[in-house]
């Protein structure tokens, strides 16, 4: 389950992809996936810093600040390179790409919150 914030994000993207605008569901996911580390890193990093101090523009960056686990931090920066190579013309299939990348920012987003839902 999608935590409740990115609902429209991802609902948004769905729309995208059944319309063949793979690129904006992409962008759409990536989004969700900023919002949400960007709103982690203010919660649990940066709690005592006013929150226009506390954003992050980098994605890169706001994955190495927030996540301490190795093989999830490994997996956000594969997923970041993928979306990122995504916007490049030469991928062949947008379609499966943008499936692959669909399903694997929820397993991330869904991997994240358990070990922040710990803490």
């Amino acid at each position: 389950m999608v935590p409740k914030q990115l609902n429209s994000y991802f609902g948004e993207a769905r729309s995208c992809y059944a319309l063949t605008k793979y690129l904006a569901a992409i962008v759409l996911c990536r989004t969700a996936l900023q919002i949400f580390l960007n709103d982690i890193y203010y919660k649990n990093i940066t709690s005592n810093m006013p929150r226009s101090e506390a954003k992050m523009d980098s994605l890169c960056d706001l994955i190495d600040e927030t996540i301490d686990d190795r093989e999830l931090k490994a997996r956000l920066h594969k997923l970041r390179r993928a979306m990122n190579e995504f916007v490049h013309p030469n991928v062949h299939n947008q379609k499966a790409g943008t499936i692959d990348i669909y399903r694997e920012t929820i397993i991330c987003l869904h991997l994240v919150d358990e070990v922040f839902s710990k803490r």
